[in-house]
């Protein structure tokens, strides 16, 4: 099977309407697009750049935002020695291999994701950018120093999304990754009570001076931000959005004399946009826990020789050797060794399951006990793992 890299796809709904528009392409058959995987996989007699300009062509009236280009593989002879029983990211060899990466954090969407990507792709120094929204980096190619890169891409970060930011990747970030999430989402908490007991004072209170004073410490504690991200947006001719639909509305109560509800419009937006944090925090945490589905490497045995391969790469009737720790990269069928399987990230199971030779095993599976040797019976993006990402 041969593939693409795609960009710039916002939702699986997308993805699916221009994988229907790809399959109508004469003289390209078997095409498949993996969303999450962001490729493109097919098979065609035509020269492969005809293809890609036929599914650029398409992809220009179906999707204008969808960017399709070239895969640059990076070959891992030099590890077909030394690397038999070890594991590496082969997804990051293939597509960032000499990429650089920086962190990127307060995303909301995948929409705002897609928009700070093409802002970056067109700013001048910068080629081959790629941000992961989920994985909250972004891959880049320049020759810039990673400090000026961070500054040049906070600049136009601060143009294009307000109040991302982008700073060095550091080696523990993954692991702390939903700590820095949920510390977001405790000192909104914190804001909200604080704003909320204020709110509640002002009721309780007798004298119209403390009530004010307590409106305005609750509106402020609530709100300072909103109207903060409203000033600078207005500075930069872009008004209309929700911060400045915010201010305005707030200030119109204010201005009416109507400080309660000033401050109560205010904290409901804030209740609000806690919920959507905590949502795409949760959403985020479980697409990365089912990302792990995703083998990263297969070890194809040609004769007496194990290489890594590509899981997209393997064919039906292929042989591929899984060592004790590592995931089955496709559906297929034992034919040398007994193990144990840990089924519980496709079925829920915490019990191993025994399997002997000739029983079927399901990509996604991790090999527990023992060296098996399974026969490839679907390809890569028929499998298991990769139909349920």
């Amino acid at each position: 099977m041969k593939q693409f890299l795609i960009k710039g796809l916002d939702c699986a709904n997308c993805a699916a309407k221009l994988e229907r528009a790809l399959q109508q392409i004469e003289g390209i058959r078997e095409v498949s697009l993996d969303f999450m995987g962001q490729k493109i996989v097919y098979e065609s007699d035509l020269p492969e750049e005809e293809v890609l300009r036929l599914m650029k062509d398409v992809a220009k009236k179906v999707e204008p935002d969808a960017v399709i280009e070239k895969i640059h593989h990076h070959h891992h002879h030099h590890h077909d020695h030394d690397c038999q029983h070890t594991r590496c990211n082969c997804d990051e060899h293939v597509e960032h291999e000499h990429s650089k990466v920086v962190a990127v954090k307060g995303l909301d969407c995948a929409n705002c994701a897609a928009k700070l990507e093409r802002a970056l792709q067109n700013t001048e120094g910068f080629s081959h950018v790629s941000l992961d929204f989920m994985g909250q980096k972004i891959y880049y190619e320049s020759s810039f120093s990673t400090h000026d890169a961070i500054k040049k891409m906070q600049a136009v970060a601060d143009e294009v999304e307000e109040g991302v930011v982008i700073e060095a990747l550091h080696q523990e970030e993954h692991s702390h990754d939903h700590d820095h999430g949920m510390d977001d989402v405790r000192m909104m908490l914190v804001r909200i009570i604080v704003a909320l007991i204020c709110f509640v004072a002002s009721y309780i209170v007798k004298q119209p001076i403390w009530e004010g004073l307590l409106l305005i410490v609750s509106y402020l504690v609530i709100g300072y931000d909103i109207i903060w991200r409203s000033i600078k947006n207005i500075l930069k001719g872009k008004m209309l959005d929700e911060n400045f639909l915010m201010t305005f509305a707030t200030f119109g109560a204010i201005y009416v004399q109507q400080y309660h509800e000033a401050v109560a419009v205010m904290l409901f937006y804030q209740v609000g946009e806690l919920f959507q944090t905590v949502a795409v925090n949760r959403s985020r945490q479980s697409i990365t826990e089912l990302m792990d589905l995703r083998p990263d490497v297969a070890n194809l045995k040609v004769g007496e020789e194990v290489k890594e391969v590509h899981p997209e790469t393997l064919k039906i009737g292929d042989l591929v050797v899984v060592y004790p720790g590592e995931k089955i990269p496709v559906d297929g069928v034992i034919v040398e060794g007994t193990t144990s399987l840990d089924t519980s990230m496709l079925t829920g199971e915490s019990m191993p399951q025994d399997k002997d030779v000739n029983d079927p095993v399901l990509s996604g599976c991790v090999n527990l006990s023992a060296m098996i040797t399974v026969k490839v019976q679907k390809e890569f993006t028929e499998s298991t793992a990769s139909k349920i990402l």
